[in-house]
Formats: C-alpha cells, sequence, structure tokens
C-alpha cells in the first residue's frame, strides 16, 4: 500500500509513499494517485516556444525571413572604433573651426580624397592631403578660414561618421552636411553638402 505524504508544489499530485507490495489498483481507493516522475517534472517546468506555423511554402512574402541583410551584429570592438572615429571627427572640426587649417589636415590621410567639385586635384602631381590643403588655404575659402563652426549632429557607424554644421561666415551663415570615412586613425574620404542659410524661413522650426 501506500500513504499520501505531501502535495507536489509543481504537479499539485498527491506524493505517495509505499508502505508495502499490493497488487489492488489504486483507483479502487476511490481517487487516482499519480507519483510524478522526474520527466513529468521537467515536461511541466520547462517552457517551450509554440511551433511556428509559417511553412516555406507559404506564399505571402510577408512569411518570408531575408537572412541576407541582417544587421551586423555589434561588438565591443566595433563599438570602440566607432567612438575613436566619432572623436576625432570631433577634433578635425574643432581645429577647422578655430582657422587651424595646418593642425587641421594633419588629421588627414595621404591618399586622401575629397568628392567636393571645387576641390582641384591631379593624382599624378600632389596627393590628395595636398590638393586639400591648398584648397583650404587658397582665396576662394578665405571666407570658411574666419568662418565660426558649430556641430549640431553627429552619426557615427563603424568607419563613417556625418556632422551637420552651423557654418557663420563672414559672407552669410552655411548649413553644412561632411560625411568622413575614417581608416587606422585619419580622415581619407571626404562628401560634403552646403546650403546658404536664408534670411526668411517659411518656416518656424529652423535649419538646425
Amino acid at each position: 500500500m501506500k500513504d499520501v505524504v505531501g502535495i507536489c508544489p509543481v504537479t499539485e499530485h498527491p506524493v505517495c509513499r509505499c508502505r508495502k507490495r499490493s497488487s489492488v489498483p489504486l483507483e479502487q481507493f476511490g481517487r487516482s494517485v499519480h507519483c510524478a516522475s522526474r520527466t513529468d517534472l521537467i515536461n511541466k517546468t520547462v517552457w517551450r516556444a509554440p511551433t511556428s506555423r509559417v511553412t516555406p511554402t507559404d506564399p505571402h512574402p510577408s512569411h518570408q525571413v531575408d537572412t541576407g541583410h541582417r544587421p551586423e551584429r555589434r561588438d565591443m570592438t566595433s563599438t570602440l572604433l566607432t567612438d575613436r572615429n566619432r572623436l576625432l571627427v570631433l577634433e578635425a572640426v574643432s581645429r577647422f573651426g578655430a582657422g587651424d587649417i595646418v593642425g587641421f589636415t594633419e588629421l588627414l590621410g595621404e591618399d586622401f580624397v575629397s568628392h567636393n567639385p571645387r576641390v582641384a586635384h591631379d593624382p599624378a602631381a600632389q596627393s590628395g592631403r595636398q590638393a586639400f590643403a591648398e584648397f583650404l588655404s587658397g582665396p576662394g575659402s578665405t571666407h570658411l578660414r574666419d568662418a565660426t563652426v558649430a556641430a549640431k549632429h553627429m552619426l557615427a557607424d563603424g568607419d563613417l561618421v556625418a556632422v551637420h554644421t552651423h557654418v557663420a561666415t563672414p559672407q552669410g551663415d552655411l548649413a553644412t552636411v561632411d560625411l568622413f570615412r575614417i581608416d587606422t586613425g585619419k580622415i581619407v574620404e571626404h562628401w560634403d553638402v552646403v546650403q546658404p542659410v536664408p534670411e526668411d524661413v517659411l518656416h518656424p522650426h529652423g535649419m538646425f
């Protein structure tokens, strides 16, 4: 026979203890006494995710998972690289805003590439860094050397850093977006978009 000694807190079934062998079925005692096995306990305590009803034969495109264009997994190394590149561009903007053209060009790689159509560059005659330094030091950039530069927004992702700046020049204010590519601690490529700030803006939101 078996004595009920308690209730199992997981299965809520009575827990019994064998007293002596008996051939009488437990159902004859008026209630079914269930001795929980280890497998039963595991099955009742381990959560299982529901089986997906979406099969590979589903025709609707919303059921398809694009495994080839998942976001890149970010780890500590890529985060530190992004932070270093962001700080490098902030330093470049600070030097440029202070009129330190020499200090600014020191942060450029030797093979620096500018996509600004106003920057003259013959790769056979001089490096990209020299060409950009001459552009910033030339008469066409006097207003930039005398400008006050304030960074308003910045986006950094790996080797790319974009900065939205307010450039106040003697000839008028400019809203600029500069995109820099960084390689081994140097700025190696640059794109920019420049927009004059008009006196009259047709909304109350401002340019920045």
